[in-house]
């Protein structure tokens, strides 16, 4: 719940991140010690371990309880966080989640049966020791059903990244297997999605708890070959691409061009091959290829116009700062024109200028769907660009 407004579940399968563990942490507390709600802390076997910022928490019928570090968490309680807030909670000595801010959570128990419903926001899990084969524990959102045995990763009301370990998720009558360095996506479309994750895409709220765990951020290394350690610069990740497709309409929504791309082994453009269509068909066919230095960034931008007597057009790069990136045409000393691109903190393009002499000739705005990914862009002129992925 965000600002306290009560999140409306969307209609669908619920989430059920089924992970095997071992639920036998019976002693967690001190014998006879009581937590703020005055039951014995020997009972509980989960506690809210660690908070930070502004935490609530909920019995199970919904009265607020004073959070403390360590109170004792019985089935029915719920929890939720605000804004720069974070809540531990220890399901037992194995197994621990984090709620992220902004997020709502409820816990429950029956016997060996242990389910946490993520009513907003994200959780992150890490289980450290296999279930036994007769316990179960249940991550629930609205959208999906994921099950684990032993692992570690991240929950979200359409997604679930997995960190180490395997996992089948189910959704919407689908069904796909889950590696490390892999997540599943439920998409607005009703299509369940598996695609792997870079580093960059590891949550805050995740990426702090594998700093402070050296011993878990090699395993994830390891497994998922993701390293939030030795993080890629921003500046490394402007050219690591992952649309496979662009196409190219008019201010008359006619599609005029269609681009393929191609990336290298590092994951970054490596070439594009660009054909127009329609109308636009007996323009030039383009191939581009991006060189790059030792540094890992780009450096420059071939263009040949192969319908054009290989006609070729050399960008280089002259400048390369962490907010943008200018480069020239070298190739008409006539006139001078470059092309200046803008990009936020985590290296991604948000806006665009092409200019010559020194005057504007148009701009493009850049959009990113709720995963990061790009979807669009839109040129001053009325073009616009859709991008797709495999």
């Amino acid at each position: 719940m965000r600002h306290g407004e009560k999140k409306l579940f969307r209609r669908g399968i619920a989430l059920f991140l089924s992970l095997s563990l071992a639920l036998g942490c019976a002693g967690c507390g001190g014998t006879g010690s009581t937590d703020s709600t005055g039951m014995s802390a020997s009972a509980a076997t989960m506690f809210l371990r660690k908070m930070e910022g502004a935490v609530t928490v909920s019995d199970a019928e919904g009265k607020s309880i004073e959070p403390a570090e360590n109170l004792g968490l019985y089935s029915g309680y719920g929890m939720g966080t605000e804004a720069e807030s974070f809540a531990w909670i220890d399901l037992d000595k194995v197994k621990l989640a984090k709620l992220d801010e902004y997020s709502e959570a409820a816990i429950s128990k029956d016997g060996k049966n242990l389910s946490i419903e993520i009513q907003s926001g994200s959780l992150f899990f890490n289980v450290t020791e296999p279930l036994a084969d007769d316990e179960t524990m249940e991550i629930r959102t609205s959208s999906m059903m994921v099950g684990i045995r032993g692992t570690c990763g991240w929950v979200t009301e359409n997604t679930a990244a997995l960190l180490e370990g395997t996992v089948t998720v189910t959704a919407e009558g689908q069904s796909a297997t889950v590696s490390a360095g892999e997540m599943a996506v439920l998409t607005d479309e009703g299509t369940l999605e598996v695609k792997p994750f870079t580093t960059s895409s590891v949550p805050a709220f995740v990426a702090v708890e594998l700093e402070d765990d050296e011993v878990l951020a090699e395993e994830v290394k390891d497994d998922a070959g993701i390293d939030v350690l030795d993080p890629v610069d921003p500046i490394c990740l402007r050219d690591m691409y992952t649309y496979s497709r662009s196409l190219t309409y008019n201010a008359d929504g006619e599609l005029c061009a269609e681009g393929e791309y191609f990336a290298d082994e590092q994951g970054r453009i490596a070439r594009n091959i660009g054909k127009p269509v329609g109308e636009y068909v007996a323009t030039n066919d383009t191939v581009t290829t991006y060189e790059y230095n030792d540094e890992g960034t780009l450096q420059t931008q071939i263009i040949d116009r192969v319908s054009n007597n290989g006609d070729l057009v050399y960008y280089e790069v002259t400048e390369d700062t962490a907010d943008h990136r200018t480069m020239v045409n070298i190739s008409d000393e006539d006139c001078r024109r470059e092309v200046i691109y803008y990009y936020d903190a985590q290296g991604r393009i948000t806006r665009s200028e092409d200019v010559v002499d020194g005057q504007l000739l148009w701009e493009d705005t850049y959009t990113y769907d709720g995963d990061g990914k790009l979807i669009r862009s839109d040129r001053s002129s009325g073009h616009y660009v859709l991008y797709e992925y495999d």
